[in-house]
């Protein structure tokens, strides 16, 4: 596929390409999305807002808790701000997810298998856009990380709970290839991948065709900045915190993680779903 500039040419466009994406940055893996989007979607007309950069979910002004839970009479106080994914790492309840997702909540909560629980926050590490939660009540099966190197062009799988609210509660995924092995800028955190994300996908595993999780579902280019700006309409471009990252971070913190298997074997696509969902979870953030 191809995209007509104005004058100047594909080489000026290219420029104003990597001008915008040394000056306008990266949105989160839930991008803020208008109440009139979201509205028109759903066929509805008042009922719903915006709070924050992420998804608000609920009737205007409506104390909120989740309905498979009994709700704290502080949580019901609160409302709930937006939601994103993570996934469990350790038999104790331990889970990972963005710090982008948790950052400012008054309360967190995790939902997996229909049940509802307070978190509570072990560590953030806002450079690297990673969180460890704990919610042993939760604690079940875990995700296990990869023990090899990645490739640019091998296949992954986003995994998560997008457009809670909008979409299906019992989640969704996507599929592509890894693009890259570096983010903006040489950013070597990061890996560069092409399986579409969506708001609420933040901080949900990135797992390959072994169905270990190789890294966390971060960000996206903001196509309609970049549009603006150059003509140019990118596509596909959207990002995971390496798991590197994610194991340094729990070993730090003394976390028990499962240990990869000495040999992985390579499973099919639903078989992958089937058991990326078993820890993988919703996390609320309440303010």
């Amino acid at each position: 596929m191809t995209s007509k500039f104005r004058a100047g040419g594909d080489v000026w466009a290219r420029m104003g390409l990597m001008a915008v994406l040394c000056f306008i940055g990266f949105a989160p893996a839930f991008d803020k999305l208008s109440a009139q989007q979201i509205n028109s979607a759903r066929g509805t007309t008042d009922n719903w807002k915006l709070t924050s950069p992420r998804l608000a979910f609920g009737p205007l002004g409506a104390r909120l808790a989740h309905p498979h839970a009994e709700a704290s009479h502080a949580l019901r106080l609160l409302k709930l701000a937006s939601t994103g994914s993570g996934f469990f790492v350790s038999y104790e309840g331990d889970l990972v997810t963005d710090n982008h997702v948790i950052a400012g909540c008054r309360e967190v909560r995790v939902v997996h298998n229909e049940k509802s629980n307070t978190a509570r926050v072990v560590v953030t590490d806002a450079a690297a856009d990673l969180a460890v939660l704990r919610v042993p009540d939760l604690a079940g099966d875990v995700a296990v990380f990869g023990n090899r190197f990645e490739r640019p062009g091998e296949a992954v799988i986003v995994a998560g709970y997008p457009l809670q609210g909008l979409l299906t509660s019992k989640g969704s995924v996507t599929t592509g290839i890894i693009s890259a092995l570096a983010g903006p800028k040489e950013d070597k955190n990061l890996i560069q991948i092409t399986a579409p994300i969506q708001p609420g996908n933040s901080g949900g595993p990135l797992v390959d065709a072994h169905g270990a999780v190789i890294g966390v579902v971060t960000s996206k280019l903001n196509s309609l900045r970049v549009a603006r700006t150059t003509g140019l309409i990118p596509e596909n471009i959207n990002f995971a915190v390496k798991a590197e990252l994610v194991r340094e971070l729990l070993d730090k913190i003394g976390v028990r993680y499962a240990a990869p298997p000495s040999e992985f074997k390579q499973l099919a696509i639903p078989e992958i779903v089937e058991n990326v969902f078993k820890f993988t979870a919703i996390v609320q953030c309440f303010r």
